[in-house]
């Protein structure tokens, strides 16, 4: 394959050098010409206009004229031996009706001039992903990939934190600000402080699911408002409160070869497939905001395609 390399960037070269030459030689016939015209104009009634001038623009001129024609000869010529060898390949120099079979070699093969070759290449392989990774990968390569995998998984985990946190905080907020209206003294506000922590309590066994259902409502109305145009900014798109577990929430416990888990996953990935979710939303997406909210739709999309895989 090197040496095929090699030969090419030869040929190349060659081709590159053929024709500058060539447009040399024809400038120089184009101005001879012009030259000779000249003198032929200015030249006294019955004075052929032999001088040493003329002499060199004759010459130049002839000589470019023979040199336009060897080029032309030796690029037909080149073009004649190409249609030989094929010719050859094929086992006859014409077919029945007189015309040579069509140049149509195997898949992937380039002609020569004399042979059809076909160049080696590495076994694809890949996964799916948005902006995804396809072809042959080496070891180091293979190596790379993973960790970047890992370090963005542990990107979007923290990001997830930091969300859940600051869910957490509002919910809070806005708990102490409803409590700091209500009136009272303060044994009564004690007693609802201790109420209000009881009952914190008791709720922590089902925030998940309350999250959980408060991402499919966002979620139900992030798509009726489809056709308004108001703008959506990051914190208007419902994300979902874990990436690795939507899948699984989703196909509530199926397992991974049942029909129910392949059609939650067929579902998921019209929701979160970059292509579609950019198809329906992006025209409404801010444009501070659309690197950040596309990065992320394209994190949960991978996360979708892992869970399904793993199962």
């Amino acid at each position: 394959r090197a040496c095929h390399r090699s030969r090419t960037a030869t040929m190349r070269r060659g081709e590159m050098l053929s024709r500058r030459a060539t447009t040399a030689v024809g400038l120089t016939a184009a101005v001879s010409l012009v030259l000779v015209i000249r003198l032929r104009l200015s030249a006294p009634d019955g004075v052929a206009g032999i001088g040493l001038y003329a002499f060199v623009a004759h010459g130049a001129l002839v000589g470019s004229s023979l040199a336009l024609c060897a080029s032309w000869a030796h690029a037909r010529g080149y073009r004649a031996l190409d249609r030989f060898g094929y010719a050859r390949l094929v086992g006859s120099r014409v077919s029945s009706d007189g015309v040579l079979p069509d140049r149509a070699g195997p898949p992937g093969a380039t002609w020569n001039g004399s042979r059809w070759v076909v160049e080696e290449r590495a076994p694809m392989s890949g996964v799916f992903g948005a902006g995804g990774y396809q072809g042959a990968e080496s070891a180091e390569e293979t190596l790379r990939r993973e960790l970047r995998e890992r370090a963005e998984a542990e990107h979007w985990a923290r990001v997830e934190r930091e969300d859940e946190a600051r869910e957490e905080k509002r919910r809070r907020e806005k708990k102490e600000r409803k409590a700091s209206k209500q009136s009272g003294d303060d044994d009564d506000k004690r007693e609802r402080r201790r109420d209000q922590k009881q009952k914190a309590a008791s709720d922590r066994a089902s925030a998940s699911d309350a999250k959980w259902a408060d991402f499919e409502n966002r979620w139900a109305a992030l798509e009726d408002s489809q056709n308004t145009s108001s703008s959506l900014s990051y914190d208007d798109v419902p994300w979902p409160p874990k990436m690795t577990e939507l899948l699984v929430r989703t196909a509530k416990g199926a397992g991974r070869e049942s029909r129910e888990f392949k059609v939650a996953y067929r579902g998921l990935m019209m929701r979160w497939h970059p292509d579609k979710f950019a198809a329906r939303h992006g025209p409404r997406l801010l444009e501070n905001d659309r690197e950040k909210v596309l990065a992320r739709v394209n994190a949960v999309a991978r996360a979708l395609n892992v869970a399904f895989a793993e199962g």
